[in-house]
């Protein structure tokens, strides 16, 4: 199995090491209208559980973290 990770914009596989590089790239994923939403349903979560991991104000869980990491793979292999 590979780690899990994701594309630079150079086509570049860069992993996933610590929860604030997850974090940027849940900023960038969630930046258009609706996406937060998506997030927050996907997560089985509220919105305002997202707002807060987004802005820092609380962490998600362990086992969370691992389920946005795969949230995060699966929308860059949807822009591929």
């Amino acid at each position: 199995d590979k780690p899990p990770g994701i594309l630079d914009n150079s086509g570049v596989k860069k992993e996933i090491r610590s929860l604030p590089q997850l974090l940027i790239e849940l900023r960038k994923l969630t930046r258009d209208r609706g996406r937060k939403i998506a997030l927050a349903n996907d997560m089985h979560v509220t919105r305002q559980a997202v707002d807060q991991w987004l802005s820092g104000a609380t962490k998600p869980t362990a086992e969370m973290t691992f389920e946005l990491i795969s949230w995060v793979e699966k929308q860059h292999k949807r822009t591929k």
